[in-house]
């Protein structure tokens, strides 16, 4: 019985360490939690179009797109374009890259009638 009481203690510590570390394990970092909901603002359909007007040097975007980049804010546009400069692909570049999201982001402000946010 004192062997037995001697044990419970230790695989409660276990059981608690191991829960904590699957807690630990499973929680996004702040800037993950940023990132996922600037993703939701700006969806599949408009983030492609801002993408290929910036990496694949589209032409332009449509009023459309450049209502949802506003409306979901310059903080977010600057989290998603840096997060893909991270990308191997585009190492060395970032420079004509950021140019071409602040020229898109200012042309998107001046024909947005939303209210950016911040």
């Amino acid at each position: 019985m004192a062997r037995l009481m001697s044990i419970i203690p230790a695989m409660m510590v276990l059981i608690y360490a191991t829960g904590s570390l699957e807690i630990a394990v499973g929680q996004r970092s702040k800037y993950e939690i940023v990132i996922a909901n600037c993703e939701r603002r700006i969806p599949i359909g408009p983030g492609q179009e801002l993408y290929d007007y910036i990496f694949k040097n589209k032409e332009s975007v449509s009023d459309e797109v450049c209502q949802v980049l506003v409306k979901a804010g310059q903080p977010c546009h600057d989290v998603l374009i840096n997060e893909t400069l991270k990308r191997a692909e585009f190492k060395g570049l970032e420079v004509g890259y950021l140019q071409r999201s602040d020229e898109i982001w200012n042309k998107c402000l001046s024909v947005s009638k939303c209210v950016p946010q911040n």
